[in-house]
């Protein structure tokens, strides 16, 4: 996502009886672009001759150098990835006696999987590699996923407390 790809670009002269080409990008009709900045794009003038022929052979070797804009991404993929993640920790910070802690924890699992959707139609599909964000989201989903299961077995163990036995009452007391 934040990288900063060069692209050669090369252009030969296939008039005959000119060796006379010009350098440079004219810029003066480009687009910006929302996603992409340029910053730098230098030439490089080749000549080289052949045996079957007098004059050279030129060509002129464009290297342009972009910078991915990455604003877009930071406020709309990457804040609300970890505001949700942060999310997951405030469940275990609620009273067992609140009664919302098993359903903050699948509203938070289904954002995840809402959120990791949104992130598979932006991305560029390919089975190659898995981007770092979705690593993480599906790496938060499997926490979500055990923090609910944590969740459920200190809800079970809290509202059935008077019912267990007399060796587990023993194992959790605070006494």
């Amino acid at each position: 996502m934040f990288c900063f790809p060069q692209v050669d670009l090369r252009h030969k002269d296939e008039v005959e009886g000119t060796n006379r080409v010009e350098i440079g990008i004219d810029l003066s009709e480009f687009y910006l672009s929302v996603e992409w900045d340029i910053l730098d794009v230098p030439a490089i003038r080749n000549e080289k001759f052949y045996t079957c022929c007098e004059e050279p052979y030129i060509d002129i070797t464009f290297n342009i150098s972009m910078r991915r804009k990455t604003l877009f991404y930071t406020v709309n993929l990457i804040i609300p990835c970890m505001g949700i993640s942060f999310l997951t920790v405030l469940v275990f910070y609620l009273p067992s006696d609140s009664g919302e802690k098993v359903s903050l924890s699948i509203s938070i699992l289904l954002s995840l999987t809402v959120f990791f959707l949104l992130l598979a139609e932006i991305i560029p599909p390919t089975s190659l590699v898995v981007p770092l964000l979705g690593k993480y989201l599906l790496f938060t989903m499997i926490l979500v996923t055990l923090s609910i299961c944590v969740t459920v077995v200190v809800l079970n163990v809290h509202f059935r407390y008077e019912f267990l036995n007399i060796s587990i009452q023993v194992c959790f007391s605070h006494r």
